[in-house]
């Protein structure tokens, strides 16, 4: 009964809009399930009101006129992931060497429906965050970590609360979200952030909607702003360095939360062992219809 449900679902979705929309799922993960319990939380690493940055550099990828925002999103948190990893988790070996997590190997499998995946990437449509999430989970990246290629994957995923997005950004986590994009008039041209580069809201007056968008959330100001970054490239934003701001009234419109993990002992053995890591790429390569 619940599988009809959920195919009946899928075929009356809203199939309008363009960009990234939510497509919840009872099944996914929740914080508790992901790391044991509350008390098996990452500790916060950053304490009070703080200037948040993940980055370190900037990887504000341009999606051009691809509709690929959902694997944009969830890669360069992969990657900001897997580059601190031992300073924000305390998991494996110092990386140095060159990392790509590649949203384009992503976006190819969001169109396959893979097994505990979705395949509903449509080229004009896009696709839901939860494809991205399932797809990275179940078939991995094809990525280049430490140097080497390896096949790149979450362990887990969970949704949060607005009320607790401060907190997880405070634990080093990014947050994969989306919302509705709108376009204001900002110096007498419509873009999707005012003068004072926050994104427009859905409900001031005057801003036209154009479909739904997913990005990062990579940090607070000290004002508990929420820093995103985009997929429009490096010049996008008032700062002109690929990001914008998100204040509490724009982060209630957003979609679904989601922090993830990745498969740490899965990228261990990869880098540590030739052989396991060129089977998997291979495996990765060959079962791609």
């Amino acid at each position: 009964m619940n599988g009809f449900r959920e195919w009946l679902a899928w075929q009356l979705r809203d199939k309008s809009p363009l960009g990234a929309y939510d497509l919840p799922d009872q099944r996914d993960y929740t914080p508790k399930k992901m790391f044991g319990g509350i008390t098996n939380y990452p500790p916060q690493i950053y304490a009070g009101a703080v200037h948040i940055n993940l980055l370190g550099r900037f990887y504000a990828r341009n999606q051009g006129n691809i509709q690929n925002c959902t694997s944009q999103a969830l890669t360069a948190g992969m990657q900001i992931q897997a580059e601190k990893g031992r300073y924000y988790f305390k998991k494996t070996d110092n990386l140095v060497g060159n990392h790509d997590v590649l949203p384009e190997e992503l976006w190819q499998d969001q169109f396959v429906n893979y097994e505990g995946t979705y395949g509903t990437a449509n080229a004009k449509l896009g696709d839901y965050l939860q494809n991205a999430l399932k797809t990275a989970r179940h078939r991995g990246v094809l990525s280049i970590i430490d140097g080497k290629l390896v096949v790149l994957k979450l362990k887990s995923y969970g949704s949060i609360k607005n009320s607790e997005v401060d907190a997880w950004l405070e634990r080093g986590h990014t947050i994969f979200t989306g919302s509705e994009w709108v376009l204001g008039l900002n110096g007498g041209r419509y873009t999707s952030f005012n003068k004072y580069g926050f994104l427009f809201s859905k409900n001031e007056s005057g801003v036209k909607k154009a479909g739904g968008h997913a990005f990062l959330l990579i940090g607070r100001t000290i004002e508990k702003s929420k820093i995103m970054l985009n997929s429009h490239g490096e010049r996008w934003g008032l700062f002109k360095n690929g990001t914008a701001m998100i204040n509490e009234k724009k982060l209630k419109e957003c979609f679904t939360k989601y922090i993830f993990t990745l498969d740490w002992d899965h990228l261990e053995n990869q880098l540590a062992v030739e052989d396991y890591r060129a089977r998997e790429v291979d495996n990765y390569r060959t079962s791609r219809p």
